[in-house]
């Protein structure tokens, strides 16, 4: 099992990780369809790189309008209902492959999933009614997320951090 408990599938799988009630609604912590959030942990493979940690923001545009919003289904999607489990992550720095990624391939890794339509950057605590709806809660997602990962991992301390991410990430 990892640091948070959880065993992935097989090599390369994160194991999904929702925030606590508490942070969903106290800090905002929702996707755009009001739903809690959430985000994919793998532990390091290897003891000499278990303080590093590589985080990737997922990318999937926004919307600027209320008939944008209503139909934008980027990134991770509008809301956390139908997120699996586990999830394989991508090539590049969250690949496990040392021969695609030599640098990263044994580090802690944090992929944060897009259901927030606004580039992470949302600090709505109530619809926007004017977008038709959705919450726009992006930033309120990222603080929640690093407040559950001090939460299930407490000796996590990292020496190292790469952040990543695509598009709106």
């Amino acid at each position: 099992p990892d640091a948070c408990g959880s065993q992935p599938e097989s090599m390369g799988h994160a194991s999904l990780i929702r925030l606590d009630a508490d942070l969903v609604t106290s800090a905002g912590a929702r996707c755009l369809d009001g739903s809690g959030g959430g985000f994919y942990w793998r532990a390091a493979s290897s003891a000499q790189n278990g303080t590093k940690l590589v985080v990737f923001l997922q990318g999937g545009g926004e919307c600027r309008s209320a008939t944008e919003c209503a139909v934008w289904d980027g990134g991770a999607g509008r809301g956390s209902a139908g997120w699996p489990k586990t999830k394989r992550l991508g090539e590049d720095e969250l690949s496990d492959d040392s021969s695609v990624n030599p640098h990263f391939h044994d580090w802690n890794k944090l992929f944060v999933p897009y259901c927030s339509a606004d580039m992470h950057s949302g600090t709505r605590l109530t619809p926007s009614h004017a977008l038709g709806g959705g919450y726009f809660a992006g930033h309120n997602l990222i603080n929640a997320t690093l407040a559950q990962l001090r939460r299930s991992l407490p000796a996590l301390a990292p020496s190292l951090v790469l952040l990543s991410g695509s598009s709106a990430g």
